[in-house]
């Protein structure tokens, strides 16, 4: 049988994707430049960091180095209508079926996958398991722990199928095979979150206390399943005789996974208008207090980006996600609450927040960071939460 797999995000042989294309006989591996056939992704591409950029072309290069190591070809293509060329090439090579990785968030409304002329099959491989109806964290906890053994079986690929020759795709600046085969050898961030899972619940508040393993998720580097997983196998005897470190990651394991679900079930885009989203997420309360309530802005949204508001502990921390593509939990409360009140407010302040982490985040343009932005202008006692300046940084280590 002959398969086309339809990579968007998953760059990994270590997935549900890879195991289920190498169960069929000859297989392809494509993937189409969402740049070309989402409007969404071609904002956020023009306006992002070169970080995010060099992210992308990390994942991309190190899995076509995995796929020419197990005898395959990794195919990339700029299409404005990618289900037309995907009928070309089922037509051209009699494949059976398409494969498709489900994304992150849906595909635009300009494409149709149903519209593929054979059997398509949706996996997705940023769920543990679909069997998993649970919608709140801790419930969903409590159901991976009572099924995790099944987990392994779904990544566990036989790498038996020959791969399909396809032509015609598009130039692309990858690294050089030994550049990405050094970068994913060298690369510390699975070691580091193996090293430090355990201590994780006592080591979470600090800045340096975190796996950071939110970039390597949102570019498909690292697969979530296998991060439950290798929790749930180390915690093993320990949750036997009592102990309880697992529940930390793992929750913010189920987090992630839910904000992806629910995301795709608004059925809403990175870059719509933010009202669609804030009218579902946030009470009657907040969302007319979003709508209506403005005031002066103490800085704009150029001087933010810059790091030139005049506020110094706030520019310290844009230049803090600017080197380093990242910010702690808290200090995204923090710097959501610092945004709203120094950017006067409003709907405008909430489209400057979201596009701040797309713009500067390795892990911005992801359904929980949307989301989490949203939820931050939830007013508690009648107004968004204010934060002890010294007294985060103090706790942060910063």
């Amino acid at each position: 049988m002959k398969a086309l797999v339809w990579l968007t995000h998953s760059f990994r042989s270590q997935s549900k994707l890879f195991s289920r294309a190498c169960s069929h006989n000859e297989v392809a591996f494509v993937y189409y430049s969402p740049y070309y056939y989402d409007d969404d992704v071609a904002i956020m591409c023009n306006s992002a960091s070169t970080d995010q950029e060099y992210f992308f072309r990390y994942a991309y290069s190190l899995f076509h180095w995995v796929l020419n190591e197990l005898g395959h070809e990794f195919y990339l293509f700029k299409k404005e209508d990618p289900i037309s060329h995907i009928n070309e090439l089922i037509k051209k090579h009699g494949f059976d079926k398409v494969i498709i990785d489900k994304p992150l968030f849906n595909f635009p409304n300009s494409i149709d996958p149903f519209l593929i002329d054979c059997e398509i099959e949706f996996i997705d491989s940023d769920v543990y398991s679909i069997d998993c109806h649970e919608l709140n964290p801790r419930k969903r906890v409590d159901w991976w722990i009572e099924n995790y053994i099944e987990y392994g079986n779904h990544v566990s690929s036989v790498e038996g199928a020959t791969g399909i020759k396809l032509k015609g795709s598009s130039s692309f600046q990858m690294m050089g095979d030994e550049e990405a085969m050094d970068l994913g050898t060298s690369d510390p961030t699975v070691p580091r979150f193996i090293e430090m899972m355990t201590e994780y619940y006592k080591t979470n508040e600090h800045n340096n206390g975190t796996s950071r393993l939110s970039g390597h998720l949102q570019h498909g580097i690292i697969d979530p399943g296998i991060v439950v997983f290798q929790i749930l196998t180390a915690s093993l005897y320990d949750r036997i005789s009592g102990e309880t470190w697992h529940i930390k990651p793992l929750l913010q394991m189920a987090k992630r996974e839910l904000a992806i679900i629910r995301s795709r079930k608004i059925g809403l885009q990175p870059y719509d208008d933010v009202i669609g989203w804030a009218e579902v997420i946030l009470d009657n309360e907040s969302l007319i207090h979003l709508t209506e309530v403005e005031f002066q802005p103490l800085f704009n949204k150029i001087e933010l980006f810059e790091g030139i508001t005049g506020d110094d502990d706030l520019d310290e921390v844009v230049e803090m996600i600017k080197t380093e593509g990242w910010l702690h939990h808290s200090l995204r409360k923090w710097i959501s609450s610092k945004i709203y009140y120094g950017n006067g407010g409003g709907v405008s302040s909430l489209e400057t927040l979201i596009e701040f982490f797309n713009k500067f985040s390795v892990d911005g343009q992801s359904p929980s960071t949307i989301i989490n932005c949203i939820e931050s202008y939830k007013l508690v006692d009648s107004e968004i939460p204010k934060y002890d300046t010294e007294d985060l940084f103090n706790t942060l280590g910063i």
